[in-house]
């Protein structure tokens, strides 16, 4: 749901509006290390297969790592959309 539909629920009294719990920003911070641990595990297997077919000719198509690769980029692609909005 977008923030202005969440704002109108507020204002019409349906929703409450109330801090977060520490519990659930320390879930939301581990969840973010787990995630960039992660991507850079993707990051690297890729270049390191970059680098075998590059420099030992073997080329081997992963798919599930191809597959990784793009779902990690188009976060990383999100994220940096997200900081050059402010």
């Amino acid at each position: 749901m977008a923030l202005p539909e969440l704002d109108n629920l507020l204002r019409i009294g349906k929703l409450k509006a109330e801090p977060p719990a520490a519990s659930e920003l320390a879930g939301l911070l581990h969840s973010g290390i787990v995630r960039l641990a992660d991507a850079q595990r993707v990051l690297d297997d890729a270049h390191r297969k970059r680098n075998i077919a590059e420099y030992e000719g073997d080329i081997e198509v992963d798919a599930a790592l191809l597959e990784a690769l793009l779902r990690v980029t188009a976060e990383l692609a999100t994220r940096v959309r997200a900081l050059l909005a402010g």
